[in-house]
């Protein structure tokens, strides 16, 4: 067994949230074991690697498992669970046999947080499987971290539950996916380096923020119907001192598709791209009023003291995310996208909140540290070279 660190992840998609939480754990891993080789193991590894090219050197990145899950005959579990292990074992694709090796000889296997291993992306389990069979057949260290398993059927739980119990360390974000396999209830991973995300100079932001997603629920949506709850909440946003807009990118593409138009309705408004918060930072702060319907802009602009809405875009997936938001007191009221009604609600922001991270970073800090602890190992290279000098 090798010293690399495996990370399994979904981002380079990229969709700001699962970038954010690669980059939290790859800047843990540079602090805490700056000598550790890492491969990560994404679905699109050139965008992953020019997103964190200024991250942490010591990254590579594959597809090697995100392809192999794709290839499963089946989407149940119990087919992909043994397509996953014989394929590992017994090799036998001349495209992916490399990677497999790799991965074979990790050091440690880590599945990072987010809410991408369910059955609404049924293949995505293959993760699972993976990390399962390695620890048990080979001894190599699994994690999970800050998962968000739901939605998911009963019946597949059970099956989940035995291949988790193998994991060194498993821990969900909610409580309904902790319960669905019997794995302690933790917080998302994005917690661990929340403080990191913002820009330098959030008071040049706008007043107002809008993200409305392009995808899965909200894909769906009449456009007339979402400029109209747009321009409701403009309206009262500006009555309650409000001036200028912005419009936010979260996944490229998708969240952008009807900038044409806003930019028309509103020609002073400001669009911020994906790019641009990736590069410059997350303009959230205090003082603010956020609609959105994505999950980690409702907890980060919350974590910097922004007044807040979220939008609910579908009943399967963000309702239950937005309403985990909820249980930890961002203070955001919730709604439907559109639904009947005579008003929308004020945007607010809980106060208890700021203890509620202090809560969540701590107990975070603490999984990071078993997970990855401070290393241990004599300096080599340069850092023995400046040790002498000292």
């Amino acid at each position: 067994m090798g010293d690399a660190a495996y990370i399994i992840s979904a981002a380079g998609i990229p969709n700001y949230g699962d970038e954010v939480i690669l980059r939290t754990w790859l800047r843990h891993l540079g602090e805490h074991q700056p000598d550790r080789d890492i491969w990560v193991d994404c679905p699109e590894p050139g965008r992953a690697a020019i997103l964190m090219r200024n991250v942490n050197p010591r990254a590579r990145f594959v597809n090697t498992l995100w392809h192999l899950s794709r290839r499963s005959p089946s989407s149940g579990y119990t087919t992909i669970r043994e397509f996953t292990r014989t394929m590992i074992d017994r090799l036998g694709t001349p495209e992916l046999d490399s990677g497999l090796i790799v991965l074979r000889d990790a050091g440690s296997v880590h599945i990072v947080g987010g809410g991408y291993l369910n059955e609404m992306w049924p293949e995505n389990l293959a993760f699972i499987a993976a990390a399962a069979h390695l620890a048990e057949s080979r001894g190599i260290p699994a994690f999970l971290t800050g998962a968000g398993l739901m939605p998911c059927e009963p019946a597949t739980a059970a099956l989940l539950r035995p291949d988790v119990a193998a994991f060194t360390l498993a821990e969900a974000r909610d409580a309904a996916s902790a319960a669905l396999v019997g794995i302690p209830l933790g917080w998302d991973d994005a917690v661990l380096r929340w403080q990191e995300v913002a820009t330098g100079d959030p008071d040049e932001a706008p007043d107002i923020m809008i993200l409305i997603q392009g995808d899965l629920g909200a894909a769906n949506v009449d456009e007339d119907a979402e400029a109209a709850v747009v321009a409701e909440f403009v309206a009262a946003a500006r009555a309650r001192g409000g001036r200028t807009v912005g419009f936010i990118e979260g996944y490229p593409q998708f969240d952008g598709r009807r900038w044409s138009r806003y930019r028309e309705e509103y020609p002073d408004a400001a669009f911020l791209s994906f790019e641009f918060l990736w590069e410059t930072g997350l303009p959230a702060r205090s003082g603010q009023q956020w609609l959105t319907t994505r999950f980690h802009f409702h907890l980060l602009a919350a974590a910097y003291g922004a007044d807040g809405l979220a939008m609910v875009s579908d009943q399967d997936y963000y309702a239950q995310k937005h309403a985990l938001l909820d249980e930890w007191g961002t203070g955001w009221p919730l709604v439907g996208l559109v639904e009947s009604r005579s008003g929308l609600p004020e945007p607010a922001r809980d106060l208890g909140f700021d203890s509620v991270l202090h809560r969540a970073h701590r107990d975070k800090s603490a999984v990071a540290a078993t997970v990855y602890p401070p290393s241990t190992l004599a300096p080599t290279g340069w850092r023995r070279a400046l040790r002498r000098k000292r």
